[in-house]
């Protein structure tokens, strides 16, 4: 039997299968330790697990998880250079406008990121700085 998982419940899953703390799991997803674990359990009990190992393991022989590398882009990116990145979109002549049309995203979303107020996302930030050339090794 293969249940069917809410979005909250596969972000724990995946982040648990990927061997994340509950507290580091908690910081990604800007959730509570107690938040997270509630959602474990609710898997272990729908799953019948003996514990995480356990889940994780019944959830792949399900087929709700499988052994392709998790899509982690939506994850708030950590030491991004931003500043970096908006010299090289002024070096451009490209306007935040321009910039937020060719990222798929507000001008506010990406002031808001520009600024610092919100973090970027692995994936917003590998796509900004490969459309101005910034290389950003090894972004996670």
């Amino acid at each position: 039997m293969k249940p069917t998982l809410s979005r909250p419940l596969l972000d724990v899953l995946g982040l648990t299968a990927a061997g994340y703390s509950s507290i580091e799991q908690a910081e990604m997803l800007h959730l509570s330790v107690a938040a997270v674990k509630a959602r474990r359990t609710t898997m272990i009990g729908m799953f019948g697990a003996r514990d995480r190992a356990h889940l994780v393991a019944l959830a792949m022989q399900a087929g709700v998880l499988d052994f392709k590398p998790l899509d982690l882009d939506w994850l708030p990116a950590a030491d991004v250079p931003v500043d970096r990145l908006v010299e090289a979109r002024l070096g451009k002549g490209w306007t935040r406008g321009t910039m937020a049309g060719l990222l798929g995203v507000t001008a506010a979303v990406l002031r808001h990121r520009e600024t610092g107020r919100q973090p970027f996302t692995v994936g917003l930030a590998r796509r900004y700085a490969q459309l101005v050339g910034v290389d950003l090794g090894g972004l996670t």
